[in-house]
């Protein structure tokens, strides 16, 4: 027998001192503790569900609208500025952006930003909201 062939024997038969003083400070063997982090992680799993950061957001919600206007706003932004150009906006299919270019740009700087049209968006809504109900026929033009 060599002498590699007995130390792999002798190590099968006297655990190491760690796995030894770690039995004797817990009272657990490797096995129970692999036992209980498996049973952890079985019973964590469906919690993994309830708490995803990255569910995909519903048809109609407005989580669904502001992802896709970053999405388009980000393929229009051919430049990876966040900036975007009259010209970028009618090139890349923005035409709410293209359209309404010089009320988005309100501090006439020559280029938008998501947060600009997010704002602009925002005043929009309200306003159509007022509208319909009769409080403010400020924007009564703009549909």
């Amino acid at each position: 027998m060599t002498a590699g062939a007995r130390e792999v024997r002798n190590r099968k038969k006297h655990p190491t001192m760690s796995a030894v003083f770690f039995r004797r400070q817990t009272g657990l063997s490797a096995r129970r503790i692999f036992g209980l982090v498996a049973a952890c992680l079985v019973a964590a799993a469906p919690l993994s569900a309830v708490f995803a950061q990255d569910t995909p957001p519903t048809a109609s919600s407005p989580a669904l609208h502001a992802h896709r206007l970053q999405e388009r706003f980000d393929a229009a932004n051919t430049t990876h500025d966040g900036h975007l150009t009259l010209l970028q906006a009618q090139d890349g299919d923005l035409r709410m952006v293209a359209n309404h270019f010089d009320d988005i740009d309100i501090g006439h700087k020559g280029y938008v930003t998501l947060n600009d049209v997010r704002h602009y968006a925002q005043v929009r809504r309200a306003a159509r909201r007022d509208l319909a109900n009769g409080a403010s026929p400020a924007l009564q033009g703009q549909r």
